[in-house]
């Protein structure tokens, strides 16, 4: 017979990582070319000028010689971040600017970008 006290623990364990919202800064480390923190760019918001939160930075993607050229976001339409559609976002649409990114394409124009399937 199992123990039910065991059965609820894993539950717990498998449902409630999903369910706990992503630190924004997760980790920041010094910079080795020395100006300033590091920090990943995973989890950091993504709005659009007028501040309306669109979704999330979920990858940073690069080209063959390591530079940064892309961001993959996920739009937070889903419940609880599932099924949420992710597109490649152009680092030149993203400002950095108070702890987000502002993208200076609409929602309607992101939803239209290359789909992310990873």
């Amino acid at each position: 017979m199992t123990d039910p006290r065991r059965t609820i623990a894993l539950c717990l364990a498998v449902t409630l990582p999903a369910a706990l919202p992503v630190a924004t800064w997760a980790q920041t480390a010094p910079n080795p070319a020395g100006s300033g923190a590091m920090m990943s760019a995973e989890g950091i918001d993504v709005v659009a000028t007028d501040g309306t939160r669109i979704g999330e930075v979920e990858e940073v993607l690069v080209d063959a010689t390591g530079q940064p050229v892309a961001m993959v976001v996920e739009f937070a339409t889903g419940f609880l971040g599932l099924n949420d559609p992710e597109v490649v976002v152009p680092l030149e649409a993203l400002s950095f600017d108070n702890g987000r990114y502002v993208s200076s394409l609409s929602k309607d124009e992101l939803s239209n970008l290359q789909q992310w399937d990873d």
